[in-house]
């Protein structure tokens, strides 16, 4: 896939992606590959995104977040990017 210059690097990354409603058709290629590339996948419900995976036959470990742990997963999400993840 081409690349903009600008953002061609190796530092780790935050991807904020939003999934389609009503029409699973309507995901972009650029959504599927930053899907495959991710360490880690967190999303509000774990049920909706497996569902999700599934039909793009995507295996990931999902980590749930949401208005109840948003303060601890955002924490461990710093870290995590901090670790070069």
């Amino acid at each position: 896939m081409q690349r903009i210059k600008s953002f061609e690097n190796n530092l780790p990354s935050l991807y904020l992606l939003s999934s389609p409603i009503g029409n699973l058709k309507d995901i972009s290629p650029r959504f599927i590959e930053v899907i495959n590339l991710v360490d880690y996948l967190y999303c509000e419900d774990t049920r909706i995104t497996n569902k999700l995976l599934m039909y793009l036959g995507i295996k990931k470990e999902l980590r749930s977040f949401h208005e109840h742990n948003k303060e601890t997963q955002k924490n461990e999400i710093i870290n995590l990017i901090k670790s070069g993840k």
